[in-house]
């Protein structure tokens, strides 16, 4: 019983600095990806020691660790199947480092005590901004820019920018990144600074270094954006603005709907603008017009139906593409669907699809429980959450830089613990408050009887 019981105290040490070893050693593997396998193992182990102290249990749903298991089986698979496993396995392996950070995130703030939750998910959002900021200012030396396209930047504008890394980041990558995560500093500003019904934000000196890091990571990160020239990014972002917007005020969701009803009228009545627009959408540096999108999404349809029980491996979407499918108008090296749930069926197969839907779902659901329940940086935090969520499925409709194919995948499944931590979090403040609140109710021993007559 000794020796069970020093196990089970060594085990609680090591899981006390999860969330610290596992960052550490994720940001090791965006940094440089022969890092990538050590990374993978950090979170295998930690895998472990949860099911051994069956810590797993007290943090997160069922359904979402039935979902995390049929994920993880389908990277298993994924192993298996793969005819190109150099490309497969780094995929693999990001995916693992990514699922190790969700539940390192959930665990760190939601297995404290109450009072110190809220102060945990305060310096995970201050994180996340440092982080949009950090992505930004890196943004002009490492991105490999591909000349200007739009008629606001002046021509020649990219060759000032000089890149300091051998191997330059495509503007369409850096745009997921900065996509997910330019709404958690507007959901501050447009949320936060209007609230004072947390006692720590009524300190001014704190809501101001809140406001101050939210604007200097909207000022660094919306031009980044722009030079990236990515229609898919700047789709993202109007529809997570006008989420923000509309949960921000009553009156915006009234006006948003109406500007919504009158624009959907306008291109059904002009059929020459509606595709012009959908071209202009709809290309990018990686892949054409909608004609070419169309082929690359026809032979991702095809892979879905050839393979749908296990997919085709990650990673080897290109090879898989030339080999059995070949592409006829779209130039050559498209190395992914362009388009994120084909994307995923395409790696996992439908179970793999399945369960990927399954843990957004319960991502959304948890931002959303935030915002409905929770209160001042709580509820912000929540909305900026939630419309993270819409715009990485908006973004999604047209790329799939999200996924295992990009060094900064990872930071999706950072965004997502964060939702699954707050939405427990605003949970139990609301039932806290119910509780409080709740008249209490006589006893059946105290009450008193009439005497009889």
């Amino acid at each position: 019983m000794f020796i069970v019981s020093r196990l089970h105290t060594l085990i609680a040490r090591a899981l006390s600095v999860e969330l610290f070893v596992v960052t550490c050693t994720v940001a090791a593997s965006i940094a440089t990806p022969r890092l990538l396998l050590p990374a993978a193992v950090v979170a295998v182990v930690f895998g472990i020691l949860r099911w051994l102290c069956s810590t797993h249990t007290k943090s997160t749903g069922r359904a979402l660790r039935l979902f995390t298991i049929l994920l993880s089986v389908m990277l298993a698979v994924s192993f298996v199947v793969t005819a190109f496993p150099e490309l497969t396995w780094p995929q693999v392996w990001r995916t693992v480092t990514g699922i190790a950070l969700f539940y390192a995130v959930i665990y760190w703030v939601c297995e404290t005590s109450k009072s110190r939750q809220v102060g945990r998910l305060n310096a995970l959002g201050i994180g996340i901004i440092l982080i949009c900021i950090l992505l930004s200012l890196a943004t002009p030396f490492v991105v490999e820019w591909q000349g200007a396209k739009l008629s606001i930047i002046p021509p020649g504008f990219f060759a000032h920018l000089p890149r300091l890394v051998s191997d330059g980041v495509n503007p369409n990558v850096m745009a997921g990144a900065l996509v997910v995560l330019i709404t958690i500093p507007s959901a501050y500003l447009l949320f936060v600074s209007a609230q004072k019904t947390v006692p720590i934000l009524e300190q001014t000196r704190w809501r101001l270094v809140l406001v101050t890091l939210s604007a200097v990571s909207l000022i660094a990160s919306l031009p980044m954006l722009i030079f990236t020239q990515s229609r898919s990014a700047y789709g993202a972002v109007a529809a997570a603005l006008a989420v923000l917007l509309a949960l921000r005020w009553r009156m915006a969701r009234i006006a948003l709907s109406a500007a919504c009803g009158l624009g959907i009228g306008f291109l059904i009545a002009n059929p020459a603008i509606r595709t012009a627009l959908t071209n202009s959408l709809l290309s990018s540096s990686t892949a054409g017009e909608l004609d070419y999108r169309l082929e690359i999404w026809s032979r991702a349809w095809y892979m879905i139906q050839d393979f749908a029980f296990t997919g085709i491996g990650m990673g080897s979407f290109e090879k898989v593409t030339d080999l059995l499918y070949p592409l006829i108008l779209s130039p050559p090296g498209i190395q992914h669907a362009h388009n994120l749930f084909l994307q995923v069926a395409v790696d996992l197969g439908i179970p793999g699809l399945i369960a990927w839907l399954g843990i957004l779902g319960y991502v959304c659901l948890s931002a959303w429980r935030a915002y409905r329940y929770g209160e001042g940086w709580v509820r912000a935090l929540g909305a900026g959450l939630l419309a993270s969520n819409v715009a990485l499925c908006v973004h999604g409709l047209t790329d799939a830089v999200t996924w295992g194919i990009v060094r900064t995948a990872p930071l999706v499944w950072l965004l997502w613990g964060l939702a699954v931590a707050v939405g427990n979090t605003a949970l139990n403040m609301y039932k806290a408050r119910l509780t409080f609140d709740a008249p209490p109710q006589p006893s059946s021993a105290s009450s008193v009887t009439p005497p009889r007559s």
